[in-house]
């Protein structure tokens, strides 16, 4: 789950407004996606947008290219230039993951983060969402976790809310029932 400061959290209600007036909400998501997950998995981008050594000039040459190669949506373009000249594009995930909870926020939808030993099957992922949905009355995204040290059973974190099922805490609270007894 990713930690969302007040700065991120302003400039991604402001991005949601301004796709919500353009009619564009989810093509705004698909592109903060695309470049959020090219931000985590590209070392030197991510280290381009967090160094403050490059001037805002740059950082914008920069943004504008990559926004071009990515195809992306006009908002989305002007809104990194925005963040390229106000030196704040190592928000950039912070920024998304807060315009994707204003925009889930009034479709009525959550997110679920869900740690388990192996992937699941879409079978158990359904399954899963169906349950979730009917405990919150909401529709529930699924984000996978894979964390092998669960050894096995989930752990579901939705918001503020987790359910631990797995393996691994069971086997530490019958530890400590097993020590407070000894």
């Amino acid at each position: 789950m990713i930690r969302i400061s007040q700065t991120a959290r302003r400039y991604g209600s402001v991005l949601y407004d301004l796709a919500w007036e353009k009619k564009s909400e989810d093509a705004i998501l698909q592109d903060m996606e695309t470049l959020t997950k090219l931000v985590i998995s590209n070392k030197e981008l991510n280290q381009v947008f967090r160094n403050p050594l490059i001037t805002s000039e740059e950082t914008q040459n920069i943004v504008k290219e990559l926004a071009h190669s990515l195809k992306l949506n006009k908002l989305t373009r002007t809104f990194l230039c925005i963040l390229a000249t106000q030196k704040r594009l190592a928000e950039i995930k912070g920024i998304y993951a807060a315009y994707k909870y204003e925009l889930n926020k009034i479709r009525s939808e959550m997110t679920a983060t869900v740690s388990s030993p192996h992937k699941l099957t879409n079978s158990h992922l359904k399954r899963l969402s169906k349950i979730l949905k009917k405990k919150t009355g909401h529709t529930v995204e699924i984000e996978e976790k894979v964390v092998p040290s669960l050894l096995g059973g989930l752990v579901v974190r939705m918001g503020s809310y987790m359910i631990d099922a797995s393996v691994q805490t069971k086997l530490n609270k019958l530890k400590q029932n097993l020590e407070r007894i000894a």
